[in-house]
This record gives structure tokens, C-alpha cells and sequence, in this order.
């Protein structure tokens, strides 16, 4: 988790971004070492955020907050958040699920002292996009920030894959 979160914050800090907001399991599972699993993979409501300095928020589901919140002691039991946007598609825009999320992250790009950088994001349903642009944030593509972090892996990776490759191998 420290290795993951680490080249994360590195390759946030080489980019021109003052944070990331992950939809991407993959990206969201590298920074905030969750996973609740393969049924919510294509729904997009599970996200993170870290930013510049800052430690990374989750959202999930109210049941999978409150698993994180009892069971990932790594996280800041403050930046653990319920919350769901719009399900691709199956909640409609005039919910106001995007503009709650895009209200709640630019207070915390204020908070944290980014708000006046631009946001990188690597997968964005249209309406978030317009909810975060009335927000005022300029959101750029964080795909590359994070392709780059989870460039290089760790031994303790490196083993995993070498596992993982053996075990299909036999």
C-alpha cells in the first residue's frame, strides 16, 4: 500500500494536475488498496480522489463505506464517503447525484489547497463532466499520471506476477 500510494503522489506531483479523480477500478484499487469486486466493475459509481499532498477519499456504496471505514485502517476514516452517482445511466442527471459529487470534490480541492490547478480524470460519464465544469474545474486526462505510477512494480509485485504466471504455467 505505502509503495502504490507513493509513486501515485510522485506521478501526481510530475504532472501539471493538483489531484486525480479515478473511476477506473485498476487506478482506484492502486491508490487506495480497496476492491469490493467484479459486480460493480462497469457501474462507475465506486471513485477516489487524491490530491496534491492530500491523502486519498474513496467513495462507495453506504454498506462498502462502512466496510472500509471498519476494515482499512490505512485510510482516514474522514475521507471514506457514501455516496453513488449515476449508475451509467440508470440514474437519471436530474437526480442531482453529479452535481452533489462535483459540489462535494471541488470543496475538497479548495480545502486542499488545488482548487485553482486542473483535475485529472481517467474515465468521466458526460454529466459529471458538466457538473464539475460549473463547479468551475478544468478537467484534464489523468489516464498517462497514472499509467506512469503503476509503471514500475515493487518486488513484492514483481513476485505476485511471477506466482500468478507459474501457477498458469502448471
Amino acid at each position: 500500500r505505502t509503495y502504490r500510494l507513493a509513486r501515485a503522489k510522485a506521478a501526481l506531483a510530475a504532472s501539471e494536475l493538483g489531484a486525480v479523480l479515478l473511476f477506473d477500478f485498476n487506478n482506484t484499487r492502486y491508490v487506495t488498496s480497496t476492491h469490493i469486486g467484479e459486480w460493480a466493475r462497469d457501474k462507475m459509481t465506486r471513485y477516489s480522489l487524491l490530491t496534491r499532498g492530500g491523502e486519498p477519499h474513496i467513495w462507495d456504496f453506504g454498506s462498502a463505506a462502512k466496510h472500509h471505514r471498519l476494515n482499512c485502517p490505512w485510510l482516514p476514516q474522514e475521507n471514506i464517503h457514501a455516496g453513488m452517482i449515476g449508475l451509467r445511466g440508470a440514474v437519471a442527471p436530474d437526480a442531482g447525484l453529479f452535481r452533489r459529487a462535483a459540489r462535494e470534490i471541488a470543496a475538497i480541492l479548495r480545502a486542499e489547497g488545488v482548487a485553482d490547478m486542473p483535475l485529472g480524470v481517467d474515465l468521466l460519464e458526460p454529466p459529471l463532466a458538466g457538473a464539475l465544469d460549473e463547479e468551475g474545474i478544468r478537467v484534464r486526462d489523468a489516464q498517462q499520471v497514472m499509467l506512469n505510477a503503476r509503471e514500475v512494480k515493487s518486488i513484492d509485485e514483481i513476485i505476485l506476477l511471477n506466482t500468478a504466471c507459474a501457477m498458469v504455467d502448471g
